[in-house]
């Protein structure tokens, strides 16, 4: 089989792929299967990031529920929460800052 973690030219996994366009489905397999749930590509972003960017309730809160560090910050300084609003995705950006601690 494939490489759970194996790297795109960005250093991201399928997981943080997956999280970004939204594919819960995907997201949990991955994660079941062993994935590294707080992997940071080369601009340090991860896929509970890339999920909050994108405005995906459902995959933030289950990569949450799975251990996934809200409090991780990518190159330019960013937590998930503020990925979140730079975005504009206030919804998840309230879930995110909800959960720091």
């Amino acid at each position: 089989g494939a490489e759970i973690d194996s790297q795109a030219d960005d250093q991201a996994t399928p997981l943080e792929a997956a999280a970004g366009k939204g594919h819960l489905e995907i997201v949990q397999l991955l994660v079941e299967q062993g994935a590294n749930i707080n992997h940071q590509d080369k601009d340090n972003d991860t896929p509970l990031g890339e999920a909050a960017k994108g405005g995906f309730i459902e995959v933030v809160n289950y990569l949450l529920s799975k251990g996934a560090n809200a409090t991780l910050k990518n190159n330019e300084g960013h937590t998930a929460a503020d990925r979140a609003r730079y975005a504009g995705q206030a919804k998840v950006e309230t879930i995110l800052k909800a959960r720091r601690s």
